[in-house]
C-alpha cells in the first residue's frame, strides 16, 4: 500500500493479489489501527499483466481536502476561535463528517482565533488555522473512527541535533517588486490595487524601481473587496520578498508530523535553513512500514491566487562566521578582525550608495503617476513635471452668491449637486434651481388661494349662527312659531289605509278630507283569530294581506313562520 499526504497529494493505492480471497468495494474504508494511515476507497481496477487488483482512494486528509469551508450567509469570511480541539469538533460537524470523524474533549493547550480564506478546503483551512497558532494537525484512526487533534509544532532546531536535512539553497537577488492585485467585479468595474517593494523589501504604494529593475506579478484574488485587497495585496508582496528558496531531503531515522520544523545545513555554502515538513509518503506491506518525508515550500514560492494557503512553509536563515542560530535565537561572537571586516564592508557599501545616488541623479529612467496625477519627464532637462489632471468640472462659482427671497412662481438657484472621489477631488458639480409653486387650489387639487377667493373670504361676515339653530316660519313673528297663512301644499299627498279597513284619498292642505273606507271582513276575521303573540306560517309577510305587524321567527329549518307583534 502506497500512501501520500500533505502539500501535494492526499491519496493512496492498495494492491492485492487477484487470486486472493479479499475483495473490497468503492466506499469501503481501510486503516492501520491507531495510526494516521488509511482512507476511503473510491475506485478499483484489475491488471492481468501483474495479477493485481488495485484500489485507489482518498486518505483521511484527502477526505478533509474534499470539503469546502463556506462563510455563513451574509458574512465575508468564516471565523472561529477557542480551544483548538473544540474548534476542530465544530468544523467536523460543519463539514458533515460527524459519522466518521471526531475530536477529543481534552484541552490541547492551543488557542486559535482565525478567519478562513473564502471557500478554502477543509484540510488547507485547518492547517492554516493551526499554523497561525504554532500548532499542527494530528490524525489517528481507531476502531474505524478518525480523531483529529491539535498539538504544538515541534521545532527540532532547539535540540542537540542541528543537522537533520541535506539542503541546497538558491538565492534570488531581485524578487518581484510590483504586485497587481485583482479583486471582485467584471471588466472595468473590477477592483484593482498596485503595491510596490523597494530595494530593501519595504512594501508601500510608492514605486521606486523602474525599467529592468521592475518585476511585476498579478495576484488574482477573485471576489475580494477593495478592503480585502488592501490587506492581502501587501501581505502577498511581503511574502515574495523572501527571495531565498531551497530543496531539502530529510534524513532517515527520525519521525515527524506535517508542519514540524527541521534544521539543515547546505554542505557547500554552510547556510543553515529551517525546513518545514510538507508531506509524508508511506509504503506499507504485510511485514513493514517505511515513511519518507518531504520538505514544504518557502514564502518565495507562494501561490498568486486567492485560495487558502497552508503549505507549512519554513523561514530561511543564514549564519556567518561567529554566528549561530538555534531555534529562533541568534547568537554572535565578534572579534577585532570581524569588526574591521564590518568597517570595510560599510565603507564599500557607502561608496556604492554614493555612486548609485550620483547615477540616479544623472538620469531619470521613468516616473509614473496614478490618476488623477499625471507625470511628464524631460530627459534633456533632467526634470519631472507633476500635474493634476482635469476633473471635468468647469471652473467657476456654483450656487447663489447672496441670500434669496423668491416670490410665488419665481425660479431661484440653490446649492449645486457635487460628486467627490476617493482622493477628495470634486469630479462633478451641477447647478440646481428651485421653482416656487404658483397653481391655484381647486376642489380636487392643493394650491394657492386666488385673488377672487381671498376677496370673497374677506367679504364673509365675521359672525355666524350656531350649527344648530331655528328660523321663523313664513308670516310668523317668532322663531319656531306657526305660520300665519298657508293656502295648500305645493305637491298633493296621498293618504292610504290598509289592513282590515282600506281606503285612499288625496290631500293638498287646502281643506279637510274624508277617507272613504271599506272593511275587509276576511282580514278583520284573520286578525281576530290571530291576536298579538300568535304565529302563522305564510310564504310572505301576513301584514301585506291582512294587516297588523309581523316579524319572521328565526330557524325553523327554512319554514316561514311569522309572529304577530301588533
Amino acid at each position: 500500500m502506497d500512501i501520500e499526504e500533505g502539500d501535494e497529494r492526499n491519496d493512496f493505492e492498495l494492491s492485492l493479489d487477484v487470486e486472493g480471497d479479499l475483495r473490497l468495494e468503492p466506499g469501503s474504508i481501510i486503516y492501520a489501527e491507531g495510526t494516521e494511515w488509511g482512507g476511503v476507497i473510491d475506485a478499483m481496477e484489475s491488471s492481468p499483466a501483474d495479477a493485481l487488483v488495485r484500489y485507489t482512494g482518498r486518505t483521511w486528509t484527502g477526505v478533509l481536502a474534499d470539503k469546502v469551508l463556506e462563510p455563513d450567509p451574509g458574512q465575508a469570511h468564516l471565523s472561529m476561535s477557542g480551544e483548538a480541539n473544540a474548534v476542530l469538533l465544530a468544523l467536523v460537524e460543519r463539514m458533515g463528517l460527524s459519522g466518521r470523524f471526531t475530536a477529543p474533549a481534552s484541552d490541547s493547550g492551543v488557542q486559535v482565533s482565525h478567519a478562513f480564506e473564502r471557500y478554502c478546503t477543509g484540510y488547507a483551512g485547518i492547517r492554516a488555522m493551526l499554523a497561525a497558532s504554532g500548532a499542527k494537525l494530528l490524525v489517528r484512526c481507531s476502531a474505524g473512527v478518525v480523531e483529529l487533534s491539535a498539538a504544538p509544532l515541534a521545532d527540532y532546531s532547539d535540540g542537540p541535533d542541528s543537522d537533520r536535512a541535506d539542503v541546497s539553497v538558491r538565492r534570488v537577488a531581485r524578487p518581484y517588486n510590483h504586485l497587481v492585485s485583482l479583486g471582485g467585479g467584471e471588466g472595468a468595474q473590477r477592483s484593482v490595487r498596485h503595491d510596490y517593494a523597494d530595494a530593501e523589501g519595504n512594501v508601500s504604494q510608492i514605486q521606486t524601481l523602474f525599467g529592468l529593475a521592475e518585476r511585476t506579478a498579478v495576484y488574482d484574488y477573485s471576489n475580494a473587496s477593495a478592503e480585502e485587497l488592501a490587506e492581502k495585496g501587501p501581505e502577498k508582496l511581503r511574502e515574495l520578498q523572501e527571495g531565498s528558496s531551497w530543496d531539502a531531503d530529510l534524513l532517515e531515522g527520525w519521525e515527524y508530523d506535517i508542519g514540524d520544523v527541521v534544521p539543515g545545513i547546505d554542505a557547500l555554502t554552510g547556510e543553515e535553513v529551517h525546513a518545514a515538513v510538507g508531506g509524508k509518503v508511506a509504503t506499507i506491506t504485510d511485514r513493514s512500514c517505511s515513511v519518507e518525508y518531504k520538505a514544504g515550500g518557502t514564502a518565495a514560492e507562494a501561490s498568486l491566487s486567492g485560495r487558502s494557503e497552508s503549505s507549512g512553509s519554513g523561514a530561511s536563515y543564514t549564519a556567518g562566521s561567529g554566528i549561530s542560530i538555534v531555534g529562533r535565537t541568534i547568537s554572535a561572537e565578534v572579534d577585532a578582525e570581524d569588526l574591521e571586516s564590518v568597517r570595510e564592508a560599510a565603507r564599500t557599501a557607502a561608496a556604492l550608495a554614493s555612486n548609485a545616488s550620483a547615477e540616479a541623479a544623472a538620469k531619470v529612467s521613468a516616473v509614473k503617476g496614478a490618476a488623477p496625477i499625471a507625470v511628464s519627464v524631460d530627459e534633456a532637462a533632467k526634470t519631472a513635471t507633476v500635474n493634476h489632471q482635469a476633473s471635468g468640472v468647469a471652473a467657476g462659482s456654483y450656487g447663489p452668491d447672496a441670500d434669496l427671497a423668491p416670490g410665488w412662481g419665481d425660479t431661484a438657484t440653490i446649492p449645486p449637486r457635487i460628486s467627490v472621489d476617493s482622493f477628495g477631488h470634486v469630479t462633478e458639480a451641477e447647478a440646481r434651481t428651485l421653482k416656487m409653486p404658483s397653481a391655484t387650489a381647486t376642489r380636487s387639487a392643493a394650491g394657492l388661494m386666488s385673488e377672487a377667493d381671498k376677496k370673497a373670504l374677506d367679504d364673509m361676515p365675521s359672525t355666524y349662527a350656531p350649527k344648530s339653530h331655528t328660523h321663523t316660519y313664513a308670516g310668523s313673528d317668532t322663531a319656531g312659531g306657526a305660520a300665519k297663512r298657508a293656502e295648500k301644499l305645493e305637491t298633493p299627498r296621498t293618504i292610504t289605509l290598509t289592513g282590515a279597513v282600506t281606503g285612499t284619498v288625496e290631500f293638498d292642505g287646502s281643506e279637510n278630507v274624508i277617507i272613504p273606507t271599506e272593511a275587509d271582513i276576511g282580514a278583520a276575521g284573520f286578525l281576530t283569530a290571530h291576536p298579538v303573540g300568535s304565529t302563522f306560517e305564510w310564504p310572505e309577510d301576513p301584514g301585506m294581506t291582512y294587516g297588523g305587524t309581523w316579524r319572521r321567527q328565526p330557524g325553523n329549518m327554512g319554514r316561514l313562520i311569522w309572529e304577530r307583534t301588533k
